[in-house]
């Protein structure tokens, strides 16, 4: 982001009731529809910076550091995705928020499903970037963890480098903003946040969601392909779907066509029903 871009941010600290504080940016209308973003692993509230400084009117957007990453809390302990989940119902709580809409990429898109299955009341609707029904069997991220087990403190500038250069060129600020917010994730939560998210599998999990669900995907990406798209779909009762060109982090690279589709999705929401009125692999063409 440019710098008049980042001033229009509010940075703030918030308290849990488990002690740990997690920092969190915000912008946009105080009065609009909240939508709490959460990052990907090794990520920070920063990775939503590009689709921050898009107009998404009417809504209230939200964007935690998780415990463990960017300027939140590093405490030693649970790093699961239930524990992140429980962390996100705390920060609701401590925000006044009974109920948003969440949107995860990633790892967060695991946090994501595991809060909208376990606390259906507090979730208005989700957003799945760049995710899928199951961690497990990504061949990509258990070649990433024979490195990340090899990682010490202070973590290898090298290593978050290579972990977090795009293979499409992006502005250079950014890139390094990723860096820098990368670095201050200390050793052991790299290992122990990696290991569980290679335990996560969500296929069982998915029916349980019945909210009205955006199921994003970058038609490159190498993390989780078309067929864990396709189980996505299959698992959850009321998704729509949409490809984008891009990768993984296709929401770096096409930040303006996602938050056209993000405001679409919202305005579709009607408060009164648990569901979305229609069943559909799309929610609007792929052309």
């Amino acid at each position: 982001m440019m710098e008049n871009e980042r001033a229009s941010l509010c940075a703030k600290n918030v308290l849990l009731k488990t002690g740990v504080h997690l920092h969190a940016v915000e912008c946009g209308d105080e009065d609009g529809t909240p939508v709490v973003f959460l990052h990907g692993y090794g990520d920070s509230s920063y990775s939503f910076a590009p689709l921050f400084a898009q107009s998404l009117p009417s809504c209230r957007l939200i964007a935690p550091d998780l415990r463990g990453h960017g300027a939140s809390d590093k405490p030693e302990g649970d790093y699961s995705i239930a524990r992140f989940a429980e962390d996100i119902v705390d920060f609701l709580d401590s925000e006044g928020l009974e109920k948003a809409v969440i949107a995860g990429h990633s790892m967060g898109s695991f946090v994501a499903q595991r809060l909208a299955a376990d606390y259906p009341d507090r979730v208005a609707a989700l957003v799945l970037i760049g995710s899928a029904a199951s961690a497990a069997d990504s061949e990509v991220l258990k070649d990433l963890a024979k490195q990340v087990d090899l990682l010490e403190d202070p973590v290898d500038v090298n290593f978050v480098r290579d972990f977090q250069t795009p293979s499409v060129p992006l502005p250079e600020s950014f890139i390094s903003g990723l860096i820098y917010q990368s670095l201050e994730i200390p050793a052991f939560v790299w290992k122990r946040c990696l290991a569980n998210l290679l335990e996560t599998d969500h296929q069982a999990l998915l029916s349980r969601i019945e909210c009205p669900t955006a199921v994003f995907w970058g038609r490159n990406d190498g993390i989780f392909g078309q067929d864990q798209q396709d189980k996505l779909m299959d698992g959850l009762p009321f998704a729509a779907f949409k490809a984008f060109d891009g990768g993984h982090a296709f929401h770096w690279e096409t930040p303006e066509a996602l938050s056209q589709d993000l405001i679409g999705f919202i305005a579709k929401i009607d408060p009164r029903d648990r569901a979305l009125p229609y069943r559909t692999p799309k929610i609007l063409s792929n052309s």
